[in-house]
């Protein structure tokens, strides 16, 4: 036989509107530490289950939030720690998680995605879509005032995202620091012309080092290929023609781990000491710094994304917005933290 809330409400001996208050929201300061205590201790022990679908007919929520992707490749990043601190907060409120990858042409069907809380069962949406959104998208959850928290992405409002302006002024400074002068920016996956739609952080990384650069009173060297590069070979041709010249830089910050790689392998070919004639510096996720390039022996000092703060904060906003869906939520941006991995030191002064 099913538990009901009554029968916890008796057995903790409190009021049945007690009861499931606590069971709603078991981090309510509505109540006492004892109260909430008896109550959770007793529905443990009669193995209590909430009827989801009577409470969402009885409150008009599910209980749900939908973490909403593209079917689209590398337009949605999805870091594991990110997903974990949005699982673990959502997981702490007692509200479910489902994930939805959906191609352009439903998240832009007029009919669909005015509906789309209903057809997931869900009372809000985390946003993770980074890259190249199409504007219809935007304009229909807008229009309808869906209850959005973006995830990743710098926007006015109700949205969370690491601060890559900050990080790449941290990054230059790190290196002006140790004395270095001449300091270039490397990314050949963008191209100068290719800047509509892509990822916030692939301009506001770049723009951070040149403010370092200009409060240092130093000239800017942005090492950038006229078109994308996506090839291996085509990377470590491009990278080989500026390492080897006389006026190479002494120090280099890359916008990503996948561009410092190939530099750092393509150094060590052409026979630099790295840190002592080249000094790198990326900017990396909590995962793929923590553990795989540990693993692998291949660690670059990096400028390390808030993954797991960014998922859990992101969670933390969308509870907040459930609760008030017209409300706009001020941004919130959070910084990075540097990870020395021995990938940089004082200049060589030969």
């Amino acid at each position: 036989m099913k538990t009901s809330v009554a029968q916890i409400a008796k057995k903790a001996g409190v009021s049945v509107s007690s009861a499931y208050g606590i069971l709603s929201d078991p981090d309510s300061p509505r109540f006492q530490e004892a109260t909430r205590k008896r109550v959770l201790e007793a529905s443990r022990e009669l193995d209590y289950r909430p009827h989801t679908a009577a409470r969402a007919v009885r409150t008009g929520r599910f209980d749900c939030v939908t973490l909403l992707l593209s079917t689209a490749h590398k337009h949605s990043y999805l870091p594991n720690r990110l997903l974990y601190g949005i699982y673990d907060e959502l997981c702490r409120k007692n509200i479910h998680l489902t994930i939805a990858r959906l191609s352009d042409e439903m998240l832009t069907n007029e009919e669909y995605m005015p509906k789309i809380l209903r057809y997931q069962m869900a009372d809000g949406l985390l946003v993770d879509y980074t890259d190249y959104m199409p504007s219809q998208m935007d304009e229909i959850i807008q229009r309808f005032e869906l209850p959005v928290v973006w995830v990743n992405a710098k926007r006015d409002c109700c949205c969370v995202y690491p601060d890559s302006f900050s990080a790449g002024v941290q990054a230059t400074e790190y290196l002006l620091k140790m004395g270095h002068r001449r300091i270039a920016f490397v990314d050949y996956q963008t191209s100068p012309d290719d800047v509509t739609g892509i990822h916030f952080s692939k301009i506001d990384r770049c723009k951070g080092y040149e403010s370092a650069m200009q409060q240092a009173g130093l000239q800017t060297r942005i090492i950038r290929p006229k078109s994308a590069i996506k090839q291996y070979m085509e990377e470590m041709a491009y990278i080989r023609d500026w390492i080897q010249k006389p006026d190479r830089p002494t120090a280099i910050v890359t916008y990503w781990v996948a561009s410092a790689l190939p530099v750092l392998q393509c150094a060590w070919s052409c026979g630099l000491r790295v840190p002592q004639e080249l000094s790198i510096i990326t900017f990396n996720s909590e995962l793929f710094g923590s553990d795989i390039l540990r693993e692998s022996g291949l660690c670059i000092t990096s400028m390390v994304e808030p993954d797991f703060d960014m998922g859990l904060s992101a969670a933390q906003m969308m509870i907040k917005k459930i609760e008030k869906p017209l409300v706009e939520i001020p941004a919130r941006k959070l910084e990075f933290t540097l990870e020395d991995f021995g990938t940089c030191c004082t200049p060589d002064k030969k």
